[in-house]
């Protein structure tokens, strides 16, 4: 999208883009979809987390098919949960999906709604676990916008007294800085720093990049024989199971460490569900 023109009247603003569709993103098999799909959830889900997707995915979900089949254990594999069990489309079909992470997003309610169009409304309640993120500031300089002729002329230009030494270098370093805060100013911005998660290990970030890679060769050269070159190879098979793997071990080691602490113990298995942590006492049994 690029825009072309814009400007604005007494009455209303207006803006004139051009849109290009490199792509007719209907020409995509569902195959394709679903390998794009998990590759973007492969991403998004190592960078953020309390992950919540839904959409028009225009899969069957209600049907018996290897795709379906694929995209369901990959959900499974990704610890995500697919939460619609119900026709969406006037014509019966289950195309619209609600997915969340299994751990931090705990789905209290997912209910149909009015058909406004061929898609009917989906209603969904969330209980979602704040992440406890840590926000701290950056202060940096841009120094590629700097205007080269400019930042020279005014370097050439600094005047520095003829005094002691330490006077001069003194000065010199001063005025240094005023001329660096004119063309470089010193900005500062605040960002936010959460948490890795510890499944995500070396061993799977190397998977993962090899399995793009085959993937990526795949989309260049579609022939037949690569892709089941790219089958027998299985990394993307293995990266999900790997995942799957080291998921247990850390809820593995999370329980060993709980181990005799029933109160540590407690709060695992709630985290664990997406249960919330509650006092069952009430307010002035607990204040005594």
């Amino acid at each position: 999208m690029t825009k072309l023109s814009g400007g604005s009247t007494v009455s209303f603003e207006y803006g004139i883009w051009k849109l290009v569709f490199k792509k007719n993103p209907s020409a995509s098999t569902h195959r394709q979809f679903v390998n794009d799909f998990f590759q973007f959830m492969e991403t998004a889900m190592s960078q953020y987390s309390n992950l919540f997707v839904t959409g028009d995915f225009n899969l069957h979900l209600n049907e018996n098919s290897l795709i379906i089949d694929d995209f369901n254990s990959s959900l499974n594999a990704m610890g995500l949960e697919q939460h619609v069990d119900f026709s969406t489309h006037v014509s019966g079909h289950c195309l619209d999906l609600v997915i969340t992470e299994s751990l931090n997003v705990h789905v209290m309610s997912c209910k149909p709604g009015p058909f406004i169009s061929d898609h009917c409304v989906i209603k969904t309640v969330l209980d979602i676990k704040k992440d406890n993120a840590i926000s701290k500031s950056v202060a940096s300089r841009n120094y590629k916008r700097i205007d080269n002729i400019e930042f020279f002329t005014a370097l050439y230009s600094i005047e520095v007294e003829d005094q002691s030494i330490d006077t001069f270098v003194e000065q010199f370093e001063s005025k240094l800085f005023d001329v660096l805060e004119q063309h470089a100013p010193l900005k500062e911005k605040t960002c936010v720093c959460r948490s890795s998660k510890p499944w995500f290990n070396e061993d799977i970030v190397q998977l993962k990049r090899q399995s793009r890679k085959l993937e990526l060769f795949l989309r260049k050269y579609p022939e037949q024989s690569n892709f089941e070159a790219f089958k027998t190879a299985s990394l993307r098979t293995k990266y999900f199971d790997t995942i799957v793997e080291e998921q247990k071990h850390v809820v593995s080691e999370k329980m060993v460490s709980a181990k005799g602490n029933s109160k540590k113990l407690y709060s695992l298995v709630c985290e664990l569900t997406g249960t919330k942590v509650e006092n069952p006492l009430p307010d002035n049994v607990a204040d005594t």
